[in-house]
C-alpha cells in the first residue's frame, strides 16, 4: 500500500528547468519558511536558471556557476555572495528528487579579483560637500565624521556623547566586534567646531546618541548623501563606489598623499590587526604619532580652504 501510494505522488523531473524551479517553490512552501524568503529564492534563481536553460541538469557544473556570477559585473561582491545558498538548497533538492545533477556549488570560493584603487575625492570636494552639508538639519555632523575622522556608518549611528572629549580633542571608542580594545581618534578643528555646534544645539548632554537626528537606517542615510553630493556638484562615483564609505578613502588618500605611514592610516579608519583592506602587518601606534598626524591633516584643510 505504501508503495502503490509513493507511486501515485511520484512525479518525474520534468524537462523544462521553468517548471523544475516552480516545484521547488511549491517544495519550499509546506517547508515553514516566510513567503518573503521563498520569493527572494526564486528571485535570485530565476535569472540562473534562464541563464541555463539550453543546458541539460546533468551537466550543470561548478565552472559554470563561477561563470555566471563573473557575467554579473553590475553586482556587488555581497550580491553574488548572496547567490550560493539559494544555489545550494536548491541542488540538494534536486538530489533528493534523484534528479541526475552534479555539485555544481559544492565548497564555492569566489575568485580572487585584483585590487583596484576605488574612487575617492579630491580634499577640495570633501570640504565642499561639508561646507553644503551645514544647511541640512542633520547631515554635516555624520559627514564630518566620517571624512574628518575616518568612521564608518556603522560607528557614527552607534557614537555616543560619553566617547567624545572636545576638551582633549579626542573620540575614544570601543572597537567593533571587539569591545575589549578602544579606538583613539583625534578630532582636527574643524571636526570640533562640527561637533561643539551639536553638543551646544543638544543641550551639552553627558551620554547619548552624537547624530541624535539621523535617520537610523542605512538605505535612508545612503538616499540623503546621494541627493546632497548631486546638488552640492560633488563628483559622481561609480557604482558600488559611493557613499559614505568613499569618504573614509578620500581621508586615506589625503593622509597617504602627506606621507603618513600605512600603519598610522590603518589606526586611524581602526582597521583590525592584519587587514587585508589595508594589505599591511598590523603595527601598535603611539598615541603622539596618530596627533601628529591629524595635525598635519589639519594644516592640509587650512590650506586647501584659503
Amino acid at each position: 500500500m505504501l508503495f502503490d501510494e509513493w507511486v501515485k505522488d511520484y512525479e518525474p523531473i520534468p524537462t523544462s528547468h521553468d517548471q523544475v524551479l516552480e516545484r521547488f517553490v511549491r517544495y519550499l512552501r509546506p517547508e515553514g519558511l516566510k513567503d518573503e524568503t521563498i520569493g527572494y529564492y526564486e528571485k535570485k534563481l530565476r535569472p540562473l536558471v534562464d541563464a541555463w536553460q539550453d543546458v541539460p541538469l546533468d551537466r550543470w557544473s561548478r565552472r559554470m556557476f563561477e561563470d555566471y556570477l563573473a557575467s554579473k559585473p553590475q553586482w556587488s561582491t555581497s550580491s553574488r555572495r548572496k547567490m550560493v545558498a539559494p544555489a545550494k538548497r536548491f541542488r540538494d533538492w534536486l538530489v533528493d528528487q534523484d534528479a541526475d545533477v552534479r555539485d555544481f556549488v559544492g565548497r564555492f570560493r569566489f575568485r580572487k579579483e585584483p585590487a583596484r584603487q576605488l574612487a575617492v575625492l579630491e580634499l577640495k570636494d570633501v570640504l565642499r560637500s561639508l561646507e553644503a552639508a551645514r544647511s541640512h538639519r542633520w547631515l554635516e555632523l555624520p559627514l564630518g565624521l566620517a571624512a574628518l575622522a575616518g568612521l564608518a556608518k556603522g560607528d557614527i549611528r552607534a557614537l555616543d556623547w560619553a566617547e567624545v572629549d572636545l576638551e582633549a580633542g579626542v573620540i575614544r571608542r570601543p572597537r567593533q566586534k571587539r569591545p575589549d580594545q578602544t579606538i583613539r581618534t583625534p578630532i582636527v578643528p574643524p571636526l570640533r567646531a562640527i561637533l561643539l555646534r551639536a553638543y551646544i544645539q543638544q543641550g551639552r548632554p553627558d551620554s547619548g546618541p552624537v547624530c541624535a537626528g539621523m535617520p537610523r537606517n542605512g538605505d535612508a542615510m545612503n538616499e540623503v548623501l546621494k541627493r546632497h553630493e548631486e546638488r552640492s556638484g560633488v563628483p559622481a562615483a561609480p557604482r558600488f563606489e559611493g557613499g559614505w564609505h568613499r569618504y573614509r578613502r578620500s581621508l586615506a588618500s589625503v593622509l597617504t598623499g602627506l606621507g603618513i605611514e600605512d600603519s598610522v592610516i590603518g589606526a586611524i579608519l581602526a582597521h583590525t590587526p592584519g587587514s587585508k583592506v589595508t594589505a599591511m602587518a598590523y603595527q601598535v601606534v603611539p598615541a603622539e604619532a596618530l596627533q601628529a598626524s591629524m595635525e598635519r591633516f589639519a594644516d592640509a584643510i587650512e590650506k586647501a580652504q584659503g
